[in-house]
């Protein structure tokens, strides 16, 4: 009986010490905790690890030191939530200001809110959502003033959630779509392209030239940092350049009763130019594998592009139709509007911008102005004529 007895009692304990231990863990303190947070703001960015879609937000306030010693803050332990079609809130961080607190001092405390995202995912949520649940979970572990470096730290349990407001950045959000995704930003270029020119041979040309270039741009501006990056325009802005005026040259001995050599010979300089400033940018960034994929760019694509575009305008010269190598400026374009996307629509940087523009515009300005001279030097007005 007495046997049963125990047995029973041994039972109830079993279920009995948890249940206590759950009630006396659910009871522990909670510290007070008070958070004005901005809006988080949906974006797509770049970086230095190349292009990347976040969210990003600011929360700050304060928590009460609830202990009945003054103390101070010197580790932290935290998880951070967001819900929706955010991941990796491991980014975020959660800052605590140091110094001494009393009891019942305020402990002033940052959250910076960082997370990612796939458009994919966020597009069909955030047309329906106008803010999301942000929470975290905290051991803010502070050491007692005046007792000795050996004793132990103690806890002060944080938690918080609130709703907080979301607002989509659409145009980076667009321009880093159009980026990352290579297949659309190559319909994109080469549709342009194919627009700009008359004549199937030049349209194929141009379209295939932006739906390539649309593939190369997620290598070379997508994935990588800005230093690179701007190497890269000058590159390509070079050598679009440099087989716009061996076209131009090209044309004009199509059309002009005697040849000129000018626009060739400012081809091959500004190849030769191209390939410099590679390896300048070899030395001062020490990426060799710009150099390589430059060279292959210049010497391969470079010389592939003009013979094509020269058989595009002897396709134009049989035919009789009007040979216009100022169309053929929209090369340069299709090099510039990469970057207008990235500096511009994601980036946002008003000197980074402006320098491709300016960039892209004397290019521009170089080659027409270089066509309207032969122009009005050879006196040709007819149908057949540069213009």
């Amino acid at each position: 009986m007495r046997r049963k007895a125990l047995l029973i009692v041994l039972i109830l304990l079993a279920f009995t010490i948890p249940t206590i231990s759950q009630v006396s863990a659910n009871s522990m303190e909670k510290t007070n905790v008070t958070l004005s947070c901005s809006r988080l703001i949906v974006k797509a960015v770049d970086s230095k690890y190349g292009l990347e879609f976040i969210a990003e937000g600011t929360c700050k306030g304060h928590v009460f030191n609830t202990k009945n010693t003054t103390v101070v803050p010197i580790d932290k332990t935290h998880h951070i939530n967001i819900a929706g079609p955010f991941y990796g809130e491991y980014k975020s961080t959660l800052f605590v200001k140091n110094g001494q607190y009393e009891p019942g001092d305020m402990i002033p405390i940052e959250l910076h809110v960082r997370a990612r995202y796939q458009p994919g995912d966020l597009i069909p949520w955030i047309l329906g959502h106008e803010s999301t649940n942000v929470s975290f979970q905290v051991i803010l572990w502070v050491h007692p003033v005046g007792e000795e470096k050996k004793s132990f730290a103690i806890p002060l349990d944080l938690y918080w959630r609130e709703t907080v407001p979301v607002e989509a950045d659409w145009v980076s959000i667009l321009s880093g779509i159009l980026i990352a995704i290579s297949i659309l930003l190559g319909i994109i270029l080469g549709f342009i392209g194919s627009l700009a020119v008359k004549g199937k041979r030049l349209k194929n040309t141009l379209w295939n030239t932006g739906f390539v270039f649309g593939w190369l741009v997620v290598s070379m501006v997508a994935s990588t940092s800005l230093k690179t990056q701007l190497g890269s325009l000058v590159v390509i802005q070079l050598l679009f350049t440099a087989v716009w005026f061996s076209s131009i040259n090209y044309a004009l001995y199509l059309v002009l009763p005697k040849p000129v050599k000018t626009p060739g010979d400012i081809a091959m300089a500004l190849y030769l130019v191209t390939v410099v400033s590679s390896f300048v940018w070899d030395i001062l960034t020490g990426n060799s594998v710009f150099v390589l994929g430059t060279l292959i760019l210049v010497v391969i694509s470079g010389g592939l592009l003009t013979r094509k575009l020269q058989l595009g305008l002897d396709e134009l010269k049989v035919k009789g139709e009007k040979i216009n190598p100022n169309s053929l400026g929209v090369l340069l374009f299709m090099g510039y509007f990469p970057f207008l996307l990235l500096w511009g629509g994601v980036m946002k940087s008003v000197q980074l911008t402006l320098f491709a523009t300016v960039f892209f515009g004397i290019s521009l300005l170089a080659g027409l102005v270089t066509i309207r001279h032969y122009r009005e030097k050879g006196n040709i007005h007819e149908p057949t004529s540069v213009c």
